[in-house]
């Protein structure tokens, strides 16, 4: 890996931010600096700071091709029409292979990897590169632990390379040093080693990349070796990247490939076999589009080959095939999962400043929105608003005592794997993450839940409200109840004893507007407390926002 950025900015939380040279750019785009600097906002970029020619933006977190001045001239150029449609990635056959030992499949599995051959850096470039690795690390790579990235000088490795593990007390000079050290060292006393080492404290073994004669290049994700540093004369680079899962290590090498390509380098494959390792085939992906979809969104009138023109301006392929428009997809565009984001293609294309907004015909009489009001209301009486994904996962459904009935088919994370039904178990969540903070604990959620209902899923809107410390009491939790709904909202409510998970036997009630149950209250049990390593009491009262409302149709309150 190239040396990081280090100190107190890289320990900050991490803003996308990548800092450009308005010549350079134009060097790149072949458009004037003027045209550059009027047209740079409309790639989505939100300008930070600007001093004579250098100018520093910030990009979506999702479009890490963004990092370099590489990605965005080639953004400027598509929508400049100076070269539009797909950037063809130009990859030799592979000439040097790698192999990985069966080893690696318990500690760090998926590598991929490519050489980048006939061109020199500048220190301008470099520092691109080590930011641009920077922020993949900290975006997809997830702080290295989904993804790692090792960029080396080619020339002082010799292939055939193997990536394997060795034991802790195995040495070689990290990158920074001159002197071998064992690992178990390295991990102790660098300051990548203190940073990350706890990637790996689980294992008694390291992954390594070794090349021909036994000489380290890597110790993926921690460190490289400082044999393989890259510096201003390095002309020719091998690029690694380690993790988990193919197309995640396949994705952050094409977004390194096409920065390579556009800074001047000719690409190679290297061979990789074994385990589950392959050859990355870095190959676009067609997505089909219905061209009425963008306009009926967009509000434009567009036809088949004008929306087809302004995704090539996006740099996407797109080839008009009868009704539909055949999307071609490069593969370092990892943010572009479905149709939906082609519909920000086109706009992109068609020209964020052309796209004129409109107001809404509004025929209904003025008033409070629900939200606000219960917000206000809440806020009012000393409660905090935490907002909750509407993805959870059934451990936190089963342990906050919601059952989970609707899974997420084919989901990127075990933390998100069905749709939550209640608003509790994220409540309490959230208080298991604030243990150390000072109590007592005051929560609530405005927010959709879903049930399966005759086969189709339904959407209902919830208010839930949690507070947590010791000696809190079910008479608190109703006295809240009753100033939310009766005193500010004028509704007239039960609560009948209802014994139901997860509160305490004889604690908890049913919240009745009527003959309808809207809702529930009670204090939580021993039980559900302690799923969620929590000790002090917690009361919680929650409703259905709809039901309280005679008309669906007028959530609003004087």
């Amino acid at each position: 890996m190239l040396q990081e950025r280090t100190g107190l900015a890289a320990r900050c939380s991490h803003i996308p931010v990548v800092t450009l040279s308005y010549g350079r750019l134009s060097e790149l785009v072949g458009a004037p600096v003027d045209t550059i600097r009027d047209r740079l906002p409309f790639l989505g970029l939100d300008i930070e700071h600007q001093d004579g020619d250098v100018v520093s933006v910030e990009y979506s977190p999702n479009r890490f091709d963004y990092s370099t001045e590489f990605g965005i001239a080639l953004g400027l150029q598509g929508i400049l029409d100076i070269h539009t449609g797909m950037v063809k990635m130009e990859i030799e056959p592979a000439q040097y292979n790698m192999r990985v030992h069966d080893s690696v499949s318990s500690v760090r599995p998926s590598i991929t990897g490519i050489l980048a051959k006939g061109h020199t850096l500048d220190d301008y470039t470099i520092r691109q590169l080590i930011y641009m690795q920077e922020d993949l690390h900290h975006g997809p790579g997830r702080r290295r632990q989904r993804v790692a990235i090792g960029i080396h000088d080619a020339d002082k490795i010799q292939f055939p390379l193997l990536y394997t593990t060795v034991g802790r007390d195995f040495e070689f000079a990290p990158l920074g040093s001159t002197d071998a050290m064992p690992i178990h060292d390295i991990m102790a006393k660098t300051e990548q080693g203190m940073q990350y080492g706890h990637l790996a404290q689980n294992h008694h073994s390291m992954p390594i990349i070794l090349d021909k004669n036994c000489t380290t290049a890597s110790m993926p994700p921690i460190i490289n070796s400082s044999h393989t540093e890259v510096t201003s004369s390095t002309r020719n680079l091998f690029v690694d990247v380690t993790g988990f899962n193919q197309a995640d290590v396949e994705g952050v090498l094409s977004i390194i490939a096409v920065t390579l390509q556009t800074a001047g380098y000719t690409l190679e494959h290297v061979d990789i076999s074994g385990g589950t390792n392959r050859t990355p085939p870095l190959a676009p992906r067609r997505i089909s589009f219905d061209h009425t979809m963008s306009n009926r969104i967009l509000g434009l009138d567009m036809s088949m080959e004008e929306t087809t023109q302004c995704i090539k301006r996006a740099r996407l392929g797109a080839v008009a095939d009868y009704n539909k428009i055949m999307c071609i997809v490069p593969p370092y565009r990892m943010d572009i999962l479905g149709v939906m984001d082609i519909v920000e293609e086109v706009a992109l294309g068609y020209g964020i400043d052309k796209i004129i907004p409109t107001m809404p015909g509004i025929g209904a009489a003025g008033g409070t929105d629900i939200t606000t009001a219960l917000g206000s209301t809440m806020t009012g009486l000393g409660y905090t608003q935490v907002m909750n994904s509407c993805l959870s996962s059934d451990t936190i459904l089963s342990q906050g005592g919601s059952a989970p009935k609707i899974l997420v088919a084919n989901p990127k994370s075990q933390s998100h794997t069905v749709l939550r039904g209640a608003l509790l178990p994220g409540l309490m969540e959230n208080l298991s993450h604030n243990i150390h903070e000072p109590y007592p604990h005051r929560l609530y959620e405005y927010g959709v839940v879903f049930d399966m209902e005759g086969g189709a899923i339904t959407e209902h809107t919830h208010l839930a409200c949690v507070t947590a410390y010791k000696d809190s009491t079910y008479s608190e939790a109703k006295s809240i109840l009753l100033a939310v709904l009766y005193s500010n909202m004028g509704i007239k409510i039960k609560t009948p004893p209802y014994n139901v998970a997860p509160y305490e036997m004889g604690q908890s009630a049913r919240i009745m507007s009527g003959t309808q149950q809207i809702g529930h209250i009670g204090v939580i049990s021993r039980k559900c407390r302690q799923a969620f390593k929590i000790r002090d009491d917690i009361v919680v009262s929650g409703w259905e926002v709809e039901l309280i409302f005679d008309n669906k149709d007028s959530l609003t309150a004087s």
